[in-house]
């Protein structure tokens, strides 16, 4: 799944480690309104207190290489196995790949074979982080693991599955 010896870049699949995850948990918000009138209360959570977790890079290649017209990366977190019966562990390690009917299952979650076990990328939570320019060498720092060009076009089919799927599924 992943290379034995990383490239010095940064690529779309490729595994962050070491970073505190951002949750948003809005549970109130002010929308601010003309200048004579009292803005609605607002409160929010933005930021909830964890461990660091490994992330994903969910960008395009070509949104890395033209990082100076970009607003941000997208990433997602990496998140634990879900605990599963073994035929469901099963199925959620072969859903990297279309069924025999071309159907993606678990659709969210692309699993990922760590040598310290079984973990899921997780689309539903994807986010931007800051601007590339400033945010690719600060990612370099803590890159930890590099799919394979195979994983890397199954990652890459999956996330576009997610995040497009045709009109009529």
């Amino acid at each position: 799944m992943f290379l034995e010896q990383s490239t010095p870049e940064l690529r779309q699949g490729d595994v962050i480690d070491g970073v505190v995850f951002p949750l948003w948990t809005l549970t109130n918000y002010h929308v601010s309104g003309p200048p004579t009138e009292r803005p609605q209360r607002v409160v929010m959570d933005l930021l909830k207190p964890g461990e660091p977790i490994r992330f994903v890079v969910c960008s395009h290649d070509c949104e890395i290489e033209n990082a100076r017209q970009r607003m941000g990366l997208l990433v997602a977190p990496i998140t634990g196995w879900p605990a599963r019966s073994d035929a469901a562990d099963e199925e959620l390690r072969a859903s990297m790949r279309r069924d025999s009917d071309e159907n993606w299952h678990y659709i969210h979650l692309f699993p990922m074979a760590f040598p310290d076990g079984w973990a899921v990328a997780d689309f539903s939570g994807i986010m931007a982080m800051g601007r590339p320019v400033k945010v690719e060498p600060w990612l370099l720092e803590r890159k930890q693991f590099e799919l394979t060009e195979e994983s890397r076009t199954l990652f890459r089919e999956k996330l576009a599955a997610f995040v497009g799927r045709p009109p009529d599924e």
